[in-house]
């Protein structure tokens, strides 16, 4: 998992989009 430092940094984004989403 250390090895893509990207997936960590979408992790909140993806929270933020499920909670936006209906």
């Amino acid at each position: 998992m250390n090895q893509h430092p990207r997936l960590p940094s979408l992790a909140p984004l993806a929270s933020q989009g499920l909670h936006t989403s209906p």
